[in-house]
Parts: structure tokens; C-alpha cells; sequence
């Protein structure tokens, strides 16, 4: 039987009043929302008259990075929307009693899917807290792990990583933290059932992670905004990034030089002939995807600025 091809959660099909979010359901503890082909796991429970949630929530509150003092942060992204200015998008804070967990309607292989930063764990990076300590500082990080999974358990010999923020290099000018939708590509897992994933970062004691296991999420299951950005054709340059300005070293007479952002908008396009520079100086901090073309062939790297 051929393997059918999911339709993508974009999380649109869900219902939302302007500005809101939705966490739990008052009427059962251990619940579930759908989108698309996929279906997410939620769970809450209350305490002192507060309710504590876990696993997938949705959002389409439009607060952003000038926010961070919002009592909702913790349900807003770093973007301030979704994928290619969508409303709604997902939102999961990972607890050890309830794992995130998303089931497909039928066994397949998931393209992947767009991630960036809830504005909780943003706030943590970057300002501290008495939880988690000061700001991040050379040597931390904070990634997300995604594995197939089953009713056997989780299948940890397929993993794909994805760092939501990376201070580990020595040089301080390649620390990023990532605010803006960037594809993350899920093929590796191969056909799946189920997929879950838990965080990995350099802040923890003995109960586990300080740093907010908080990612969003968009378009599961869709088309990346620019395929093979893994595995170029065949090597036909050398792309360097330093300094603001993005280098070509190449011996092509012609070729296309096309910017992105993580999300997949073309930002800019130059035809250059030899070895090229494009100053992005001026362009605001995030990951870039890089793409040189020429008779049909291309190079393709992503970049943090």
C-alpha cells in the first residue's frame, strides 16, 4: 500500500478568538487538539487555584520580542506570528510526566516542519532569570531533539537536532539565538507513526533543564522554502560569511547569488562573475540560507549573523 503524504498542520484550522490562546480543556485532563494530519497531545493539572499545563498548546497572539514583560509571554513567539505572516501557530513546554507527542493519521514520512522561539525561553537567553541564572554566555546552548516514536517507545537510533540558541564557540561573533521561523528538516526519521522530541542545553541541576523547554512550531509537515538546502548539487563555490559581508570564492564567469531568511523569503539577488561579496551588514541578526546557482547547479549554507 502506498504511503500517503500528510496534509501539513498549519494550525489555521483551528478556531481562535482575535488575540488569544488555547492551553487545556477544563472537561479532560489528558486531551489532544488536531491539525491537519497530525494530532498533539496535551495535558494540564491545577494547583492552588492555578492551572499548569504541558505538551502542545496554540497561539495567535501577535506580542513580540518588545514584550517580554506581557503576562502571556509564554504563548508568543519570537516572531510575533506564524509562517509567512499566518495567525495561528503551536506552542509546546515539555514536561517529563507528559511528553510531547504528535501522532499522524497514518504511517509516513514528515518533510519537516518551521520552529523559532517562544518568547519565555527568549527572555531566559538573553535577560536571565532567578530560575536559570544570568543571560547565556560562551559555552551554553539549548537544542531540541526530535525522534521517532512508538508504542514500544522512542526510537533513539533516528535523531534530528535543532538549536533554538548557540553560545558554544569560542568567538563570540558566531553566538546566535534564533528569532525568526527556520525550517528544520525531518526526513531522517524515515516513515513514522508518532514523533516526539525532548531539550538538551547547558544549564541544569539535579531535577534536570533550568533553561524554559519552550519551542513554537508551524507548518508540520509542509514544503521547505528551498529544497535540498542539506545537500547542494555538487560543490561549485566556497561561502563564507565574516564581518557583515557574505564571500564567494568561486571561478564561474556567471552565476545567481540568492539571500533568504530562515523562512524562506528571498531577501535579495545578485549576479556576480568570480569571486563576490555582499555586505549584509546592516541586516538584522538571524539565520540566512545562502544559495549560488549556475547551469543548474547550486551550493547552498546556512549562515548566522
Amino acid at each position: 500500500m502506498a504511503q500517503g503524504k500528510p496534509s501539513p498542520a498549519t494550525f489555521e484550522d483551528l478556531e481562535l478568538q482575535p488575540e488569544s490562546f488555547w492551553f487545556y480543556n477544563p472537561e479532560n485532563p489528558a486531551g489532544s487538539f488536531k491539525s491537519g494530519s497530525f494530532t498533539f497531545n496535551n495535558g494540564w493539572s491545577e494547583y492552588n487555584g492555578f492551572v499548569y499545563w504541558d505538551a502542545f498548546a496554540y497561539s495567535n497572539l501577535t506580542i513580540g520580542i518588545s514584550d517580554l514583560n506581557n503576562p502571556d509571554y509564554q504563548f508568543g513567539a519570537v516572531t510575533g506570528k506564524g509562517v509567512d505572516n499566518s495567525s495561528t501557530f503551536g506552542v509546546c513546554f515539555y514536561s517529563d510526566y507528559n511528553i510531547p507527542i504528535i501522532d499522524l493519521d497514518e504511517a509516513a514520512t514528515v518533510t519537516g516542519l518551521y520552529l523559532t522561539n517562544s518568547l519565555y525561553t527568549y527572555s531566559s537567553i538573553t535577560k536571565g532569570d532567578s530560575y536559570s541564572g544570568g543571560p547565556f554566555e560562551t559555552g551554553d546552548y539549548l537544542k531540541v531533539i526530535f525522534m521517532p516514536y512508538s508504542e514500544e517507545g522512542i526510537d533513539k537510533t533516528k535523531t534530528v537536532e535543532f538549536y533554538l540558541a548557540d553560545y558554544r564557540s569560542a568567538n563570540s561573533a558566531e553566538h546566535y539565538i534564533v528569532t525568526d521561523w527556520t525550517w528544520l528538516d525531518l526526513t531522517a526519521l524515515g516513515s513514522v507513526n508518532s514523533i516526539t522530541f525532548t531539550f538538551e542545553g547547558s544549564r541544569n541541576n539535579e531535577w534536570g533543564l533550568l533553561t524554559p523547554a519552550y519551542l513554537c512550531l508551524d507548518n508540520l509537515g509542509s514544503v521547505g522554502p528551498v529544497s535540498g538546502i542539506v545537500t547542494p548539487d555538487m560543490a561549485i563555490s566556497s561561502i563564507q560569511y565574516t564581518n557583515g559581508v557574505v564571500r564567494i570564492q568561486t571561478s564561474l564567469d556567471n552565476y545567481d547569488v540568492n539571500i533568504y531568511s530562515a523562512a524562506g523569503t528571498l531577501l535579495r539577488k545578485e549576479n556576480l562573475s568570480g569571486d563576490g561579496e555582499i555586505n549584509i551588514s546592516s541586516w538584522a541578526k538571524g539565520i540566512y540560507i545562502v544559495e549560488v546557482i549556475s547551469s543548474g547547479k547550486r551550493d547552498i549554507k546556512k549562515i548566522a549573523k
